[in-house]
């Protein structure tokens, strides 16, 4: 049996522009060895990546949009 993963397979639409824009540099920071979300935060913003309603990410701003973008 082939087994393999449709990244949005749980969705109900394509990603947002703003989501794409996240997830490539959440993956960018993970490949350069941001590993918590303290360290994710400092990276996006470094990047210029706007944080929720444009603010600057924290710690604690990331992990609420992670969750809000999981459900």
């Amino acid at each position: 049996m082939t087994r393999y993963l449709e990244p949005t397979q749980a969705r109900d639409g394509a990603p947002s522009n703003y989501e794409l824009q996240l997830a490539h540099a959440v993956e960018r920071l993970f490949a350069a060895g941001s590993d918590s979300p303290k360290s994710l935060a400092e990276g996006l913003n470094d990047a210029d990546v706007p944080g929720p309603g444009g603010a600057p990410w924290t710690a604690e701003s990331f992990r609420n949009e992670m969750a809000r973008l999981g459900e």
